[in-house]
């Protein structure tokens, strides 16, 4: 039976597209021939009672059990919870068998968990009160402003903003854009004037530099066209 383990470390198999055709001897004696099939080999020796593994795809521990049935190996926490004393020793050693096959320590890296702007949201909020970052009668319409500038930036969808998900995996539990939201949410009405006021400044740069640009390639096209012009016809009286 092969077995799935999301930890590549611990993998003992590989699997690989045979495009060619093979003739196999079966149980019985006789005779079949393959064209374009898989073939599975082990990758190391693979000890008699042990588990074959490979990888049944990058699925999380929610896909696995609701696919399969299973989660995979758990991490250290629940790893050393399963060794308690409070259990006997058989089960010890089965912990101890699994921290050796690699379940301790590890977690699976396709764990992921979906933020919603509107638990994002309310967490801003409760924190602004807190803190008093900022008049509560201009809290909505400071926050809408935000919202929207963060869908302008691409931060968030240009629809409804405030609906949307995050994704957070296991691979980076704080990734830079939802650093960036947070960051933008949580400044205070003169902080975020002078954001504003920055990228309007930065946008007009831009667009100086680029009809600057326009005009230094509008005047080389005519450079060009002036240089390639042939000259008037003398007249021979």
């Amino acid at each position: 039976m092969l077995n799935h383990s999301s930890d590549p470390a611990q993998r003992n198999t590989s699997l690989a597209l045979v495009r060619s055709e093979v003739e196999v001897t079966l149980e019985d004696g006789s005779k079949r021939r393959f064209r374009d099939f898989f073939s599975m080999k082990a990758d190391c020796d693979i000890p008699a009672g042990a588990q074959i593994l490979h990888t049944y795809g990058d699925l999380s521990d929610s896909q696995l059990l609701q696919t399969y049935g299973f989660i995979d190996a758990p991490p250290a926490a629940a790893t050393a919870a399963a060794s308690s004393k409070k259990q006997s020793q058989k089960h010890r050693k089965k912990g101890a068998a699994a921290a050796a096959a690699g379940g301790e320590g590890f977690s699976n890296p396709h764990n992921y968990v979906l933020l919603s702007m509107r638990v994002l949201l309310d967490a801003v909020r409760v924190v602004a009160a807190a803190a008093h970052l900022w008049p509560a009668k201009k809290a909505q319409q400071l926050l809408s402003a935000k919202l929207s500038y963060l869908s302008q930036r691409g931060l968030l969808p240009a629809d409804n903003p405030d609906q949307g998900q995050l994704m957070i995996t296991a691979a980076t539990p704080m990734p830079d854009d939802l650093l960036n939201i947070v960051q933008v949410l949580m400044m205070t009405e003169d902080e975020f004037q002078q954001l504003q006021q920055a990228d309007q400044e930065e946008q007009k740069q831009l667009q100086q530099q680029q009809q600057a640009a326009d005009a230094a390639a509008g005047s080389s096209d005519l450079a060009a066209a002036a240089a390639g012009q042939p000259s008037a016809p003398s007249l021979d009286l």
